[in-house]
């Protein structure tokens, strides 16, 4: 599987939370404590990643009865070659090390043929999914549509009266779900570290960099965004939106988040551990990027994805949802920021697609989380990392090169 070349860039394997003394002893020295204002920044993410639960506040997402993965013949895709966005060969290995990898795993037509476990993470660890939660939240959005719960083209204000008038709520379902909302947003990491800005302020309300003083969740903070252009012309990653999402869903439904999507499709999925959700001051589920889990039951959402809502031999929810998700328009996404690292992409219900030959598809987090998912060669891979760096270029165009070479390796 492998085709070595003299070129190859060798990457030395980062350190682990063990080996920088991250909460190692009782107690950890000051300077090598996790703390709630701390958490997300390396070197202290190496460990609270995969500990949220310990830091702040969370609650559990229900699962069914377990169904274990088969296990095909054991293969390791980390010795193939790959062209990295600075025009060097790497070693697939060499890419995971070089982005801090946590955990990495393969599933090829529902089975696992790899995994592997870095920084202290095994298969029974939970990790931070950071905004791939966004895309559980688009899924849950997607099947209420397809129940006639909630309609595309009805306005947010129309199922949550806190929104009437506002920005956010004269957008419509598809428009939020798209990210084609023109309300006012600076994602940047220098906008939610500054304590003055309105993005600081939103970190204090989900409760992910709290800040001290009174706060009301995302229901206080959700009607004081403004409007910044038309709704419905471009692509503009803008992470309340998720949060709105997750306020229609329980405004239409009466249930809190953490229960609608066991309801709809994780009580079906044969989760081997428990994943739960972050909480904000209210204890409102964090939509935008609260969930944690296994990378085994991350696995499991791609899988049901790939295979148009079946697992197990059960269909879960219908195909037409996973049809409508893979339909996203690529004229808005075009010139975003977002353009140069998904050539050709589109963003759809919370979904990044690349509009590939194989019509892949990605669940996305900071810090380097994915599920990739490769519905026409039915390959699914989970990567959980906890980088020294929220995000760059490197990490997607790196890995979509990885996923690539490891899909056409499982189907030459």
């Amino acid at each position: 599987m492998s085709n070595s070349t003299n070129d190859t860039q060798k990457v030395t394997a980062p350190l682990g939370w063990q080996e920088l003394g991250i909460m190692q002893g009782f107690p950890a020295p000051a300077d090598k404590q996790v703390k709630n204002t701390n958490w997300v920044w390396y070197p202290f993410n190496r460990w609270s990643f995969q500990n949220v639960c310990k830091i702040l506040p969370v609650t559990l997402v229900k699962s069914g009865e377990t169904i274990a993965f088969e296990h095909s013949e054991s293969k390791d895709f980390t010795c193939l070659d790959v062209i990295r966005s600075t025009g060097e060969s790497a070693k697939i290995i060499d890419v995971l090390e070089s982005h801090n990898t946590d955990a990495f795993v393969v599933l090829h037509k529902g089975k696992i043929e790899q995994e592997a476990y870095y920084n202290g993470m095994n298969a029974r660890s939970q990790h931070w999914l950071a905004s791939m939660t966004k895309s559980f939240t688009g899924l849950a959005a997607e099947i209420l549509i397809s129940q006639g719960v909630i309609e595309r083209n009805k306005r947010a204000e129309e199922y949550v009266s806190d929104l009437k008038g506002t920005a956010i709520g004269s957008a419509t379902v598809q428009q939020i779900l798209d990210m084609t909302a023109g309300t006012a947003w600076d994602e940047s990491m220098n906008a939610l570290m500054d304590e003055n800005s309105f993005a600081r302020q939103y970190g204090n309300a989900v409760g992910t960099w709290p800040m001290g003083g009174e706060s009301n969740g995302v229901f206080g903070i959700l009607p004081k965004i403004g409007m910044e252009r038309e709704h419905g012309t471009n692509f503009v990653y803008n992470s309340p939106l998720s949060d709105a999402m997750g306020w229609v869903l329980s405004a239409a439904t009466g249930k809190r988040f953490e229960d609608l999507m066991a309801e709809l499709f994780w009580n079906e999925l044969g989760a081997e551990d428990q994943a739960y959700i972050m909480t904000d001051t209210n204890t409102f589920a964090w939509t935008t990027g609260g969930l944690n889990m296994s990378a085994r039951d991350a696995a499991r959402f791609g899988q049901v994805m790939a295979n148009r809502g079946q697992f197990a031999g059960k269909q879960i929810f219908p195909a037409s949802v996973v049809e409508s998700i893979e339909q996203g328009d690529t004229a808005p996404f075009v010139g975003s920021a977002y353009d140069e690292r998904i050539p050709g992409g589109a963003y759809s219900s919370f979904f990044w697609l690349t509009n590939d030959e194989d019509g892949s598809y990605m669940a996305k987090g900071m810090f380097g989380q994915y599920i990739y998912i490769n519905p026409t060669k039915d390959v699914v891979v989970v990567r959980l990392a906890s980088p020294e760096v929220s995000s760059k270029p490197e990490f997607d165009l790196d890995m979509l090169e990885v996923f690539k070479q490891i899909s056409n390796a499982l189907t030459q």
